[in-house]
C-alpha cells in the first residue's frame, strides 16, 4: 500500500511566552513562570539542532518533577522529541494531550494525524487533520493531502470532497483522472465518466480515451464506448489493445463483422506471445461460432 506522510510542525519561539500562533476564536496558552520557561526554550534550542533525545531528557525531567502542570507548549515539545526519536506511540499520546488542553489549535490535531499518517492508520490521520482543517482551513496542497488519506482509508466520497476544494473550478488533466478514478472506487460511474471525458478532451491519450471507454461499456452504452475507443486507437494502439476493446464492445452489440475487423487488428498489432493476442485469438473462436448461428442482417457492417 501506498505510503503517505504529513510533515510534523514543530511551534518555534524567539522570545517570551512559546506560542502556537495566536487566532481570535482561541485563546493563547497560559504564560510559564521563569522555569519553565527556560526548560521550553532550551528544548526547542535542542530539537533545532537536531538534539532530540537531550530536548525529550530535558521536558520529561521537568515533567516528572511537576506532575500537576500541564501546559500546551510542554505536551506539544514533547510529543515532536517522541516523533523525531521514532515513538510514535509516545508521540500521539503527547500530541493529544496537547489537544487536550487546548482543543482549538489546529497544529497539534495536524501533528496527531501526521503521527497516524506515518503508522498507516489513514482513517485515523484524515480524522485528525478534518478537525484541524475546520479550525483553519489550509491551502489546496493541504486539502490534497487530506482528500489523498481519504482515498487511502477507502472513503472516496469524502477523498471526492476534499479534492474539489484542492483542485478548484478548473481541475487540470490530472486531477481530473484522480477525480474519475476516485469515483470509479465510489461506484459513481456517472461522475467519474465526467470526470474522464474532461480529462480525455483537455488533453487526448488512448489511456484516458480506454477510461471513457470502459465505463461507457460498464453503463451500457457500448455506442459510446467503441467511439472513445476508436479515439484511443487512433492516438496509439500499438500493443492492440484499443482495438481489442473496441471488438469486445462490438461483440456484445452483436456487429460481427466489425468485431472481426477489429480482432484482426488486434492480432497484428499484438505481440504473439501477449495476453492481448491471446485474448483475441478467443474472442475470434466465439465470433466464428456466433456467425454461424446468427441471421445475415446481423453479420454486416452497422
Amino acid at each position: 500500500m501506498k505510503r503517505f506522510r504529513l510533515s510534523l510542525i514543530l511551534v518555534l519561539c524567539m522570545a517570551g511566552p512559546l506560542w502556537a500562533g495566536s487566532r481570535p476564536a482561541c485563546p493563547d496558552p497560559p504564560a510559564v513562570d521563569r522555569e519553565l520557561y527556560g526548560v521550553l526554550e532550551k528544548a526547542r534550542k535542542s530539537l533545532a539542532g537536531g538534539r532530540n533525545r537531550a530536548a525529550l531528557e530535558l521536558l520529561s525531567a521537568y515533567a516528572a518533577a511537576h506532575p500537576r502542570i500541564r501546559h500546551y507548549h510542554l505536551s506539544f515539545l514533547m510529543g515532536t522529541a517522541h516523533f523525531r526519536l521514532k515513538q510514535p506511540a509516545q508521540a500521539e499520546a503527547c500530541f493529544t494531550s496537547a489537544a487536550a488542553i487546548l482543543p482549538c489549535r489546529a497544529e497539534a490535531w495536524e501533528n496527531i494525524g501526521a503521527v497516524r499518517s506515518a503508522g498507516g492508520n489513514y482513517a485515523g490521520a484524515a480524522a485528525a487533520l478534518s478537525v484541524a482543517y475546520r479550525l483553519s482551513p489550509p491551502d489546496r496542497r493541504g486539502w490534497r493531502n487530506l482528500g489523498d488519506l481519504y482515498r487511502l482509508a477507502g472513503v472516496p466520497i469524502q477523498a471526492v470532497q476534499a479534492y474539489r476544494k484542492a483542485f478548484g473550478d478548473d481541475p487540470v488533466p490530472g486531477d481530473l483522472d484522480r477525480l474519475a478514478d476516485t469515483w470509479l472506487a465510489a461506484r459513481n460511474l456517472e461522475q467519474a465518466l465526467e470526470s474522464a471525458r474532461l480529462a480525455a478532451a483537455k488533453a487526448p491519450t488512448a489511456k484516458r480515451w480506454a477510461r471513457v471507454g470502459d465505463i461507457c461499456f460498464h453503463l451500457g452504452d457500448l455506442q459510446a464506448s467503441i467511439a472513445a475507443y476508436r479515439k484511443g486507437a487512433a492516438l496509439d494502439d500499438g500493443d492492440g489493445r484499443m482495438s481489442l476493446k473496441e471488438g469486445m464492445a462490438a461483440l456484445k452489440l452483436k456487429r460481427l463483422t466489425d468485431a472481426e475487423a477489429c480482432f484482426a487488428r488486434t492480432l497484428c498489432n499484438a505481440s504473439p506471445e501477449s495476453a492481448t493476442a491471446r485474448d483475441a485469438a478467443k474472442c475470434i473462436e466465439v465470433l466464428q461460432a456466433a456467425k454461424k448461428d446468427a441471421p445475415s442482417s446481423e453479420r454486416g457492417m452497422n
